[in-house]
């Protein structure tokens, strides 16, 4: 098992942020995770949490799946009852 050297997760993280922004609703952490490329499902989500955190982008904990958006799409969310990400 390879280790992500810190340049890889920093340049992973600014995509994941770029691909959550652009993202018209709530996405999953599969659909980031195949968006972005990237290998590790475990990275890719630590890294979502790690941006929740820092309050660059909202997170939600559904019965199935965590899904994550801005503020904007996670309304439609909280509106409709459910995710809408893939």
């Amino acid at each position: 098992m390879s280790r992500t050297s810190l340049k890889e997760k920093a340049d992973l993280k600014k995509k994941i942020l770029r691909v959550v922004e652009e993202a018209e609703e709530p996405l999953s952490v599969d659909a980031i995770k195949t968006r972005t490329g990237a290998s590790s499902w475990h990275l890719v989500q630590s890294l979502l949490l790690d941006l929740m955190a820092e309050g660059k982008i909202v997170g939600m904990r559904t019965s199935k799946r965590w899904v994550f958006g801005r503020s904007e799409t996670m309304k439609i969310v909280k509106l409709s009852g459910g995710s809408q990400s893939g």
